[in-house]
């Protein structure tokens, strides 16, 4: 798997910044995740 994904980086540049789009995605959403859960907390 390596191997192919250095492959990928070589085909497609933007490869790199798009994971780094996935991750910041993940970290918003457990920022969200934390929020809802710090309203239903205050809502109880």
């Amino acid at each position: 798997m390596a191997s192919a994904s250095s492959v990928n980086e070589k085909k497609h540049p933007r490869e790199p910044n798009q994971s780094s789009q996935q991750l910041m995605k993940t970290v918003l959403r457990g920022e969200l995740v934390s929020r809802g859960r710090s309203v239903t907390r205050k809502l109880r």
